[in-house]
């Protein structure tokens, strides 16, 4: 596919899927928690994340006119967007998803982020706007002991007889196995799923578990948010149900690994091994994609000092998401301690131009001038 528009900024957060992915101990917690949970400052369940305040709608019409050809409108607002001089500027700089408001606000925003954002901003210049899903994973992460794949969203417009899509990626080219233009209310059920996730990460279990039912309550089809309810109850110590969610999960979606993965890891935990068995090769076989699976095991390796197994699994790691500093970080570690100082420097010189955390750059920094 040619992209039209080839935004070159970074973003690929839409659904949010939690994975248990310690092994062969669940990363989450089979008991409830034993402090109580943190007050939420989480997104009322009731916002419209397409909503406009005043203060967007007369940003867009003091830089857009609706007098305006379509093409020109679509451009004229990608500008207002992303031109850091004249318009917001905004850029990728945060895993929270955002309302529209709240992107326009910070300048900041993850793909869900940005296309509420555009989307919502494009429908205000009459523009036909649609949100796209892509049905696949297109990046990992991890939160704590908590495992995330990300699938992704981007929006397309149409213009005249063509459609133009307009993507928030951290790529130039990507061609989509698997896509769909899906409505409003599902692109509305991504962001509560998403925001249940940033919930549930830090704690917060009841809000989490509010988010995900209420992005169920608008699709019911939307297999990530029961997911990821169902990891929520585990945490929470109700496992029985989580178990009810996944099976449910799996009824209608028998190939669904990541609901395969947790329940292989549930029933793991508790010692439940024969029905596990069912799932483990599944859950293998998926965790071997995840590269922060590979990452653990490196580090695991490393702390053994079984360095060669460390250099490959870090190596693996890198291979599924060749843009992680620490890869390259713990990856330079292995081959100093194994005696390759020159391809030990060359990792940790890569992690530093992948990284723009300081206190990251400073121990790389450190152990360069450590190395000689």
């Amino acid at each position: 596919m040619a992209w039209v528009l080839k935004l070159k900024l970074m973003g690929r957060i839409a659904a949010m899927v939690l994975l248990v992915v310690a092994s062969p101990a669940p990363a989450v917690s089979d008991t409830p928690a034993a402090t109580p949970e943190p007050a939420s400052a989480s997104t009322a369940l009731d916002v419209n994340p397409l909503d406009l305040t005043p203060e967007m709608r007369a940003f867009v019409d003091q830089r857009v006119s609706r007098t305006q050809a379509r093409f020109a409108r679509l451009q004229g607002l990608q500008e207002a967007i992303f031109d850091a001089d004249n318009g917001l500027g905004v850029q990728y700089g945060s895993s929270e998803t955002h309302t529209a408001a709240g992107t326009f606000e910070r300048r900041t925003g993850n793909c869900l982020s940005f296309t509420l954002l555009f989307v919502a901003m494009a429908r205000h210049l009459d523009l036909e706007a649609h949100f796209i899903e892509v049905d696949e994973v297109t990046g990992w992460s991890q939160r704590g002991e908590v495992g995330l794949s990300h699938w992704h969203m981007y929006a397309e417009v149409e213009v005249d007889s063509a459609i133009v899509p307009v993507d928030f990626l951290p790529w130039t080219e990507r061609r989509y196995h698997s896509r769909k233009r899906i409505s409003e209310t599902r692109a509305v059920a991504h962001f509560h799923n998403n925001v249940g996730v940033d919930e549930l990460t830090l704690g917060n279990w009841k809000s989490a578990l509010a988010h995900f039912e209420k992005a169920l309550d608008l699709d019911s089809s939307f297999h990530p948010a029961r997911v990821n309810m169902a990891v929520a109850l585990r945490r929470s110590g109700r496992s029985a149900e989580g178990e009810r969610a996944l099976l449910e999960v799996l009824d209608a979606e028998p190939r669904n690994a990541v609901a395969a993965a947790n329940l292989a890891s549930l029933y793991l935990a508790e010692g439940r091994n024969v029905e596990a068995d069912k799932w483990l090769a599944r859950r293998e076989a998926f965790l071997n994609q995840n590269p922060f699976h590979h990452f653990r095991l490196g580090m695991r390796a490393l702390q053994a000092g079984e360095l060669e197994e460390a250099r490959r699994r870090f190596k693996r790691a890198i291979g599924r998401q060749p843009d992680e500093a620490v890869f390259f970080e713990q990856l330079g570690e292995a081959q100093l301690r194994l005696g390759a100082k020159r391809k030990g420097r060359s990792s940790l010189k890569k992690a530093l131009r992948l990284t723009d955390d300081p206190e990251r750059r400073r121990r790389i920094e450190a152990r360069l001038e450590q190395a000689g």
